[in-house]
């Protein structure tokens, strides 16, 4: 799962990242978890592929993460925001703050915090 990849993936030296983000280009699993993100029904997985993209590298993947603000399900959502709420990016800081509205309020909240820890 994520959780347990993550884990191992943020003790990885950089070499070893980029060799781990190499094999999983060839192997097709990048193109297959970011493809999850539009096609996959189960939001779990769309979860998980969001959270397993930012912990591989959340700089590379942004955009896709990005996308996933958009997603129907606000566990996917939250999880972009999260995800995203590591990065400086302007452009990301309004993508996020566009959920400022959102219909869910676990979102909406993710949205506060995430505006409090750019102020800081």
């Amino acid at each position: 799962t994520a959780k347990r990849a993550e884990q191992v993936i943020v003790d990885l030296e950089t070499n070893e990242r980029d060799d781990l983000l190499k094999r999983l280009d060839r192997e097709g699993i990048l193109l297959d978890l970011t493809s999850r993100l539009s096609h996959e029904r189960n939001a779990d997985l769309r979860k998980e592929a969001v959270e397993f993209l930012s912990a591989l590298d959340l700089s590379r993947f942004k955009q896709t993460i990005s996308e996933a603000l958009q997603d129907q399900a606000s566990e996917v959502r939250l999880a972009a925001i999260e995800a995203l709420g590591q990065l400086e990016d302007p452009a990301l800081q309004q993508a996020v703050a566009a959920l400022a509205q959102d219909p869910v309020e676990e979102v909406r909240n993710a949205v506060k915090r995430r505006k409090l820890r750019t102020v800081k």
